[in-house]
Protein backbone atom coordinates (compact mmCIF):
# COMPACT_ATOMS: atom_id res chain seq x y z
CA UNK A 1 0.00 0.00 0.00
CA UNK A 2 1.27 3.34 -0.89
CA UNK A 3 1.12 6.31 0.83
CA UNK A 4 3.61 9.02 0.96
CA UNK A 5 3.44 13.26 1.50
CA UNK A 6 5.00 16.20 2.68
CA UNK A 7 4.21 17.79 5.87
CA UNK A 8 0.58 18.79 6.42
CA UNK A 9 -0.45 16.70 3.30
CA UNK A 10 -0.74 13.13 2.12
CA UNK A 11 -1.15 11.77 -1.14
CA UNK A 12 -2.56 8.34 -2.08
CA UNK A 13 -1.53 6.47 -5.33
CA UNK A 14 -4.33 5.33 -6.69
CA UNK A 15 -5.10 1.49 -8.27
CA UNK A 16 -4.90 1.38 -11.96
CA UNK A 17 -8.70 1.13 -12.79
CA UNK A 18 -9.40 4.36 -10.53
CA UNK A 19 -6.96 6.19 -12.59
CA UNK A 20 -7.94 4.44 -15.75
CA UNK A 21 -12.05 3.95 -16.81
CA UNK A 22 -13.12 5.55 -13.73
CA UNK A 23 -11.59 8.72 -14.60
CA UNK A 24 -14.31 8.92 -17.01
CA UNK A 25 -17.25 8.19 -14.25
CA UNK A 26 -19.34 11.48 -12.54
CA UNK A 27 -19.74 11.07 -9.21
CA UNK A 28 -21.72 8.70 -7.21
CA UNK A 29 -24.40 10.65 -6.07
CA UNK A 30 -27.77 9.96 -4.42
CA UNK A 31 -31.11 12.39 -3.18
CA UNK A 32 -32.75 12.09 -0.67
CA UNK A 33 -36.67 14.32 0.07
CA UNK A 34 -37.43 15.12 3.72
CA UNK A 35 -40.58 16.29 5.01
CA UNK A 36 -41.16 17.85 8.39
CA UNK A 37 -42.53 15.59 11.41
CA UNK A 38 -42.70 18.57 13.35
CA UNK A 39 -40.45 20.07 16.07
CA UNK A 40 -37.51 21.46 14.47
CA UNK A 41 -37.15 23.72 11.41
CA UNK A 42 -34.64 23.22 8.73
CA UNK A 43 -32.27 26.14 9.89
CA UNK A 44 -31.69 23.76 12.87
CA UNK A 45 -30.90 20.77 10.80
CA UNK A 46 -28.69 22.89 8.19
CA UNK A 47 -26.42 23.27 11.33
CA UNK A 48 -26.53 19.97 12.81
CA UNK A 49 -25.44 18.70 9.15
CA UNK A 50 -23.15 21.30 8.85
CA UNK A 51 -21.08 20.46 12.17
CA UNK A 52 -21.55 16.34 11.67
CA UNK A 53 -19.79 17.04 8.32
CA UNK A 54 -16.77 18.30 10.70
CA UNK A 55 -16.58 15.30 12.39
CA UNK A 56 -16.65 12.96 9.43
CA UNK A 57 -14.23 14.85 7.55
CA UNK A 58 -12.16 15.10 10.48
CA UNK A 59 -11.67 11.32 10.88
CA UNK A 60 -11.54 10.74 6.64
CA UNK A 61 -9.48 13.73 5.94
CA UNK A 62 -8.97 12.43 2.31
CA UNK A 63 -12.60 13.80 1.09
CA UNK A 64 -10.91 16.97 1.46
CA UNK A 65 -8.45 15.94 -1.33
CA UNK A 66 -7.72 17.00 -4.80
CA UNK A 67 -7.01 14.89 -7.87
CA UNK A 68 -3.50 15.68 -8.94
CA UNK A 69 -0.80 14.64 -11.22
CA UNK A 70 1.28 11.75 -9.07
CA UNK A 71 4.95 9.54 -9.44
CA UNK A 72 2.62 7.02 -11.42
CA UNK A 73 -0.34 8.86 -12.53
CA UNK A 74 -3.27 10.53 -10.96
CA UNK A 75 -3.16 10.58 -7.36
CA UNK A 76 -5.25 12.17 -4.30
CA UNK A 77 -3.81 14.49 -2.34
CA UNK A 78 -5.32 16.16 0.84
CA UNK A 79 -4.65 17.95 3.87
CA UNK A 80 -3.89 16.10 7.07
CA UNK A 81 -5.90 17.84 9.21
CA UNK A 82 -8.32 20.17 7.42
CA UNK A 83 -9.66 23.38 8.07
CA UNK A 84 -13.18 24.63 8.46
CA UNK A 85 -12.59 26.52 5.44
CA UNK A 86 -11.85 23.38 3.58
CA UNK A 87 -14.46 21.62 4.65
CA UNK A 88 -16.64 24.40 3.87
CA UNK A 89 -16.01 23.55 0.25
CA UNK A 90 -17.78 20.38 0.67
CA UNK A 91 -20.96 21.63 1.87
CA UNK A 92 -23.32 24.79 0.87
CA UNK A 93 -27.18 25.16 0.84
CA UNK A 94 -29.17 25.98 -2.14
CA UNK A 95 -32.58 28.40 -1.81
CA UNK A 96 -36.05 27.88 -2.91
CA UNK A 97 -35.37 31.05 -4.65
CA UNK A 98 -31.85 29.53 -6.79
CA UNK A 99 -32.34 28.76 -10.72
CA UNK A 100 -32.23 25.34 -9.67
CA UNK A 101 -35.65 24.52 -8.02
CA UNK A 102 -37.09 21.62 -6.62
CA UNK A 103 -40.36 21.10 -6.58
CA UNK A 104 -42.23 18.43 -4.99
CA UNK A 105 -44.38 17.39 -8.37
CA UNK A 106 -41.27 17.58 -10.42
CA UNK A 107 -40.25 14.58 -12.21
CA UNK A 108 -37.74 12.04 -11.32
CA UNK A 109 -36.49 12.79 -14.65
CA UNK A 110 -36.54 16.11 -14.50
CA UNK A 111 -34.81 16.78 -11.10
CA UNK A 112 -31.53 14.55 -12.28
CA UNK A 113 -31.76 16.40 -15.35
CA UNK A 114 -31.15 19.74 -14.01
CA UNK A 115 -28.73 18.83 -10.95
CA UNK A 116 -26.63 17.72 -13.46
CA UNK A 117 -27.22 20.47 -16.10
CA UNK A 118 -26.49 22.90 -12.89
CA UNK A 119 -23.30 21.51 -12.71
CA UNK A 120 -23.49 22.49 -8.63
CA UNK A 121 -24.52 19.68 -6.49
CA UNK A 122 -22.67 16.50 -8.81
CA UNK A 123 -19.13 15.88 -8.74
CA UNK A 124 -17.63 16.12 -11.78
CA UNK A 125 -15.92 12.86 -13.78
CA UNK A 126 -12.22 12.60 -13.22
CA UNK A 127 -10.51 14.25 -16.00
CA UNK A 128 -12.94 17.35 -15.18
CA UNK A 129 -11.51 17.52 -11.42
CA UNK A 130 -7.85 16.31 -12.07
CA UNK A 131 -5.33 19.57 -11.67
CA UNK A 132 -8.32 22.18 -10.41
CA UNK A 133 -9.50 23.43 -7.28
CA UNK A 134 -12.76 20.94 -7.21
CA UNK A 135 -13.74 19.36 -4.38
CA UNK A 136 -14.41 15.44 -4.65
CA UNK A 137 -17.11 15.45 -2.56
CA UNK A 138 -20.26 17.96 -2.08
CA UNK A 139 -22.96 17.55 0.39
CA UNK A 140 -26.20 19.86 -1.18
CA UNK A 141 -29.16 21.00 1.22
CA UNK A 142 -31.71 22.38 -1.07
CA UNK A 143 -34.82 23.89 -0.13
CA UNK A 144 -37.87 23.15 -1.91
CA UNK A 145 -40.64 25.88 -3.21
CA UNK A 146 -42.74 24.11 -0.45
CA UNK A 147 -40.86 25.03 2.76
CA UNK A 148 -41.97 22.38 4.81
CA UNK A 149 -39.88 19.50 2.37
CA UNK A 150 -36.11 19.76 1.76
CA UNK A 151 -33.76 17.81 -0.52
CA UNK A 152 -29.90 16.36 0.88
CA UNK A 153 -27.94 15.31 -2.36
CA UNK A 154 -24.37 13.86 -1.75
CA UNK A 155 -22.01 13.46 -4.01
CA UNK A 156 -18.55 11.66 -4.02
CA UNK A 157 -16.57 11.32 -6.75
CA UNK A 158 -15.50 8.00 -8.50
CA UNK A 159 -12.31 7.53 -8.81
CA UNK A 160 -11.72 7.94 -4.83
CA UNK A 161 -14.93 5.86 -3.80
CA UNK A 162 -17.21 3.10 -4.86
CA UNK A 163 -20.76 2.20 -3.21
CA UNK A 164 -19.54 0.46 -0.04
CA UNK A 165 -17.70 3.57 0.15
CA UNK A 166 -20.11 6.06 -0.65
CA UNK A 167 -22.76 5.08 1.87
CA UNK A 168 -20.35 4.05 4.69
CA UNK A 169 -19.29 8.07 4.29
CA UNK A 170 -23.31 8.74 4.15
CA UNK A 171 -24.55 7.34 6.77
CA UNK A 172 -22.16 8.93 9.21
CA UNK A 173 -23.73 12.00 7.88
CA UNK A 174 -26.44 11.46 10.18
CA UNK A 175 -26.21 14.20 13.01
CA UNK A 176 -25.10 12.50 16.20
CA UNK A 177 -23.77 9.45 14.70
CA UNK A 178 -20.47 8.05 15.92
CA UNK A 179 -17.89 8.27 12.89
CA UNK A 180 -14.78 5.60 11.81
CA UNK A 181 -11.83 6.54 9.82
CA UNK A 182 -11.83 4.64 6.18
CA UNK A 183 -8.62 2.88 5.62
CA UNK A 184 -7.47 5.52 2.20
CA UNK A 185 -4.29 4.12 1.47
CA UNK A 186 -5.02 1.56 -1.82
CA UNK A 187 -4.33 -2.09 -1.94
CA UNK A 188 -1.85 -2.10 -5.12
CA UNK A 189 -2.23 -5.50 -5.91
CA UNK A 190 -6.22 -5.52 -6.01
CA UNK A 191 -6.63 -4.66 -9.89
CA UNK A 192 -4.71 -8.25 -10.51
CA UNK A 193 -5.86 -10.13 -8.03
CA UNK A 194 -9.92 -8.85 -8.92
CA UNK A 195 -9.56 -9.95 -12.63
CA UNK A 196 -8.06 -13.63 -11.68
CA UNK A 197 -11.50 -14.13 -9.31
CA UNK A 198 -13.86 -12.31 -11.46
CA UNK A 199 -13.21 -13.30 -15.01
CA UNK A 200 -9.58 -12.05 -16.06
CA UNK A 201 -10.44 -12.65 -20.26
CA UNK A 202 -14.30 -11.34 -19.54
CA UNK A 203 -13.31 -8.37 -18.33
CA UNK A 204 -10.81 -8.26 -21.05
CA UNK A 205 -13.19 -8.26 -23.84
CA UNK A 206 -14.93 -5.30 -22.31
CA UNK A 207 -12.51 -3.29 -23.10
CA UNK A 208 -11.41 -4.80 -26.22
CA UNK A 209 -11.41 -2.83 -29.32
CA UNK A 210 -15.00 -5.65 -30.87
CA UNK A 211 -16.55 -4.91 -27.60
CA UNK A 212 -16.63 -1.05 -28.46
CA UNK A 213 -17.20 -1.32 -31.96
CA UNK A 214 -20.36 -3.10 -30.73
CA UNK A 215 -21.56 -0.43 -28.12
CA UNK A 216 -20.90 3.02 -31.22
CA UNK A 217 -24.33 2.07 -32.53
CA UNK A 218 -25.72 2.29 -29.55
CA UNK A 219 -24.15 5.69 -27.89
CA UNK A 220 -24.42 6.87 -31.73
CA UNK A 221 -28.18 6.49 -32.16
CA UNK A 222 -28.99 5.95 -28.13
CA UNK A 223 -32.93 4.88 -27.98
CA UNK A 224 -34.82 7.27 -25.28
CA UNK A 225 -35.70 4.72 -22.35
CA UNK A 226 -38.53 4.17 -20.16
CA UNK A 227 -37.54 5.08 -16.61
CA UNK A 228 -39.34 3.22 -13.54
CA UNK A 229 -39.17 2.59 -10.34
CA UNK A 230 -40.92 -0.31 -7.59
CA UNK A 231 -40.91 -1.15 -4.48
CA UNK A 232 -40.03 -4.87 -4.02
CA UNK A 233 -42.35 -7.05 -2.63
CA UNK A 234 -41.67 -8.69 0.41
CA UNK A 235 -44.19 -11.87 -0.27
CA UNK A 236 -43.86 -12.01 -3.75
CA UNK A 237 -40.00 -12.27 -3.08
CA UNK A 238 -40.07 -15.09 -0.52
CA UNK A 239 -42.55 -17.07 -3.03
CA UNK A 240 -39.78 -16.71 -5.65
CA UNK A 241 -36.88 -17.58 -3.66
CA UNK A 242 -39.17 -20.95 -2.16
CA UNK A 243 -39.95 -22.24 -5.81
CA UNK A 244 -36.04 -21.22 -7.20
CA UNK A 245 -34.03 -22.97 -4.98
CA UNK A 246 -36.76 -26.07 -5.16
CA UNK A 247 -36.36 -26.14 -8.93
CA UNK A 248 -33.17 -24.93 -9.09
CA UNK A 249 -31.76 -27.61 -6.45
CA UNK A 250 -29.41 -25.35 -4.27
CA UNK A 251 -30.27 -24.21 -0.77
CA UNK A 252 -30.95 -20.79 -1.34
CA UNK A 253 -31.23 -17.51 -3.62
CA UNK A 254 -30.88 -14.57 -2.78
CA UNK A 255 -33.07 -11.34 -3.76
CA UNK A 256 -30.70 -9.90 -5.76
CA UNK A 257 -30.21 -13.63 -7.66
CA UNK A 258 -34.16 -12.74 -8.52
CA UNK A 259 -33.93 -9.60 -9.23
CA UNK A 260 -30.86 -9.68 -11.62
CA UNK A 261 -31.95 -13.02 -13.38
CA UNK A 262 -35.36 -11.38 -13.83
CA UNK A 263 -33.98 -8.17 -15.05
CA UNK A 264 -31.59 -10.12 -17.48
CA UNK A 265 -33.87 -12.15 -19.36
CA UNK A 266 -36.76 -9.37 -19.58
CA UNK A 267 -34.26 -7.07 -21.63
CA UNK A 268 -32.98 -10.33 -23.59
CA UNK A 269 -29.64 -9.51 -22.70
CA UNK A 270 -26.45 -10.95 -24.91
CA UNK A 271 -24.32 -10.09 -21.44
CA UNK A 272 -25.37 -8.71 -18.26
CA UNK A 273 -22.72 -7.20 -16.42
CA UNK A 274 -23.49 -7.20 -12.57
CA UNK A 275 -21.40 -5.23 -10.20
CA UNK A 276 -19.94 -6.53 -6.73
CA UNK A 277 -18.01 -5.91 -3.65
CA UNK A 278 -14.95 -7.62 -3.46
CA UNK A 279 -14.49 -6.46 0.60
CA UNK A 280 -13.91 -10.31 2.22
CA UNK A 281 -13.96 -11.98 -0.97
CA UNK A 282 -10.21 -11.13 -1.88
CA UNK A 283 -7.06 -10.98 0.14
CA UNK A 284 -5.98 -8.18 1.21
CA UNK A 285 -9.39 -6.41 1.12
CA UNK A 286 -10.64 -5.56 4.13
CA UNK A 287 -14.31 -4.24 5.33
CA UNK A 288 -13.09 -1.00 6.07
CA UNK A 289 -10.94 -0.12 3.61
CA UNK A 290 -11.70 3.61 1.39
CA UNK A 291 -11.52 3.22 -2.62
CA UNK A 292 -12.79 0.90 -5.81
CA UNK A 293 -12.72 -2.40 -4.49
CA UNK A 294 -15.62 -3.77 -6.75
CA UNK A 295 -15.80 -5.42 -9.87
CA UNK A 296 -17.98 -5.72 -12.95
CA UNK A 297 -18.98 -9.38 -13.96
CA UNK A 298 -19.87 -10.17 -17.34
CA UNK A 299 -22.48 -12.79 -17.37
CA UNK A 300 -23.78 -14.92 -20.20
CA UNK A 301 -27.82 -15.97 -20.74
CA UNK A 302 -26.76 -19.45 -19.60
CA UNK A 303 -25.08 -18.04 -16.56
CA UNK A 304 -28.11 -15.79 -15.49
CA UNK A 305 -30.70 -17.96 -16.61
CA UNK A 306 -32.27 -18.93 -13.12
CA UNK A 307 -31.47 -17.63 -9.79
CA UNK A 308 -30.13 -21.16 -9.22
CA UNK A 309 -27.81 -20.35 -11.63
CA UNK A 310 -26.87 -17.28 -10.80
CA UNK A 311 -26.06 -18.77 -7.54
CA UNK A 312 -24.35 -21.43 -8.46
CA UNK A 313 -21.81 -19.13 -10.04
CA UNK A 314 -21.91 -16.84 -7.07
CA UNK A 315 -21.10 -20.14 -4.64
CA UNK A 316 -17.11 -20.89 -5.43
CA UNK A 317 -14.32 -18.66 -6.99
CA UNK A 318 -12.69 -17.86 -9.71
CA UNK A 319 -16.40 -17.18 -10.79
CA UNK A 320 -17.15 -18.84 -14.15
CA UNK A 321 -19.83 -16.08 -15.53
CA UNK A 322 -19.53 -17.81 -19.10
CA UNK A 323 -20.75 -21.08 -20.61
CA UNK A 324 -19.88 -19.54 -24.26
CA UNK A 325 -17.83 -17.09 -25.90
CA UNK A 326 -18.09 -13.94 -25.68
CA UNK A 327 -20.23 -12.02 -28.19
CA UNK A 328 -18.41 -11.81 -31.75
CA UNK A 329 -18.49 -8.63 -33.77
CA UNK A 330 -17.59 -10.29 -36.45
CA UNK A 331 -20.99 -12.38 -36.36
CA UNK A 332 -22.63 -8.87 -34.99
CA UNK A 333 -22.02 -7.85 -38.42
CA UNK A 334 -23.38 -9.89 -40.37
CA UNK A 335 -26.69 -10.08 -37.90
CA UNK A 336 -25.77 -13.82 -36.08
CA UNK A 337 -24.94 -12.18 -32.85
CA UNK A 338 -26.19 -9.54 -30.54
CA UNK A 339 -24.79 -6.44 -29.11
CA UNK A 340 -27.40 -5.82 -26.10
CA UNK A 341 -26.04 -5.38 -22.98
CA UNK A 342 -27.55 -4.59 -19.59
CA UNK A 343 -26.30 -3.80 -15.90
CA UNK A 344 -27.43 -4.49 -12.47
CA UNK A 345 -25.44 -2.83 -9.55
CA UNK A 346 -27.07 -3.40 -6.13
CA UNK A 347 -26.63 -0.55 -3.55
CA UNK A 348 -29.93 -1.77 -1.36
CA UNK A 349 -27.70 -3.54 0.95
CA UNK A 350 -24.64 -0.88 1.29
CA UNK A 351 -27.35 1.55 2.43
CA UNK A 352 -28.01 0.91 5.95
CA UNK A 353 -30.64 3.08 7.81
CA UNK A 354 -29.94 6.29 5.60
CA UNK A 355 -29.19 9.88 7.30
CA UNK A 356 -31.93 10.51 9.99
CA UNK A 357 -32.32 14.28 11.00
CA UNK A 358 -34.18 15.60 13.94
CA UNK A 359 -37.96 16.65 13.00
CA UNK A 360 -37.86 15.58 9.13
CA UNK A 361 -38.93 12.07 7.81
CA UNK A 362 -37.63 10.60 4.70
CA UNK A 363 -39.94 10.44 2.14
CA UNK A 364 -37.79 9.30 -0.98
CA UNK A 365 -33.90 7.86 -1.22
CA UNK A 366 -32.90 7.62 -4.69
CA UNK A 367 -30.14 7.06 -6.55
CA UNK A 368 -29.10 9.66 -9.19
CA UNK A 369 -27.81 8.78 -12.25
CA UNK A 370 -27.68 11.75 -15.96
CA UNK A 371 -30.37 11.06 -18.26
CA UNK A 372 -28.65 12.20 -21.16
CA UNK A 373 -26.14 9.15 -20.78
CA UNK A 374 -28.55 6.11 -19.74
CA UNK A 375 -28.44 4.14 -23.13
CA UNK A 376 -29.10 0.89 -22.03
CA UNK A 377 -30.64 -1.37 -19.84
CA UNK A 378 -30.07 -0.84 -16.39
CA UNK A 379 -31.03 -1.39 -12.69
CA UNK A 380 -30.08 -0.30 -9.31
CA UNK A 381 -31.89 -2.10 -6.13
CA UNK A 382 -32.06 0.38 -3.60
CA UNK A 383 -32.91 1.32 -0.43
CA UNK A 384 -36.00 3.52 0.13
CA UNK A 385 -36.08 4.43 3.63
CA UNK A 386 -37.01 2.88 6.48
CA UNK A 387 -37.38 -1.34 5.70
CA UNK A 388 -38.74 -0.19 2.33
CA UNK A 389 -36.42 -1.67 -0.43
CA UNK A 390 -37.15 -0.49 -4.36
CA UNK A 391 -35.56 -0.48 -7.69
CA UNK A 392 -34.92 2.16 -10.31
CA UNK A 393 -34.81 0.71 -13.93
CA UNK A 394 -34.07 2.30 -17.06
CA UNK A 395 -34.65 0.25 -20.04
CA UNK A 396 -34.39 0.30 -23.85
CA UNK A 397 -35.81 -3.64 -24.49
CA UNK A 398 -38.97 -3.87 -22.54
CA UNK A 399 -41.57 -1.76 -20.77
CA UNK A 400 -43.39 -0.88 -17.28
CA UNK A 401 -45.43 -4.03 -17.88
CA UNK A 402 -42.59 -6.01 -18.75
CA UNK A 403 -40.53 -5.16 -15.59
CA UNK A 404 -43.56 -5.89 -13.65
CA UNK A 405 -43.85 -9.50 -14.76
CA UNK A 406 -40.44 -10.06 -14.44
CA UNK A 407 -39.23 -8.70 -10.76
CA UNK A 408 -40.65 -9.32 -7.31
CA UNK A 409 -41.87 -5.99 -7.16
CA UNK A 410 -45.38 -3.86 -6.52
CA UNK A 411 -46.85 -0.42 -6.87
CA UNK A 412 -44.58 2.47 -8.03
CA UNK A 413 -42.42 4.19 -5.54
CA UNK A 414 -44.07 7.73 -6.65
CA UNK A 415 -46.52 8.27 -9.47
CA UNK A 416 -45.45 12.05 -9.20
CA UNK A 417 -42.02 11.29 -9.56
CA UNK A 418 -42.57 8.24 -12.36
CA UNK A 419 -45.16 9.72 -14.49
Amino acid sequence: MAQVGTEGMAEVELMKDEKGGLMMEAGITTITFYSSSGGSTFEAANAAIRAQLDKVVGANPWLAGRLVKGKTGTALSYPKSPTAAQTDQLFQVIGSDDALKLSPSSSYSKICTDMYASNKVVVGSGFATKGKDKPLAILTLLQSTDSSTFAFVFSISHVIADGRTYYDIFNMLSPGTSVRELNSARAMTFSETMRDACGRKELAWMDSLPAICMMIPVMACPKKPVCCAFEIDPARVEEMKASAARDGGVPYVTTNDILTSGFFNECNSRIGMMGIDCRGKIDGVGEDMAGNYVSALSIDPDTFATPASMRKMLSSTPYQTTQKPMPSCSKWCIGMESNSFSMVTNWSSFAGDLVKIEGFDIAYHLPMQNPAYMMFDMMIPFSCGGRKKGVICWTVSTDEDGLKQALPVGASISKELFP
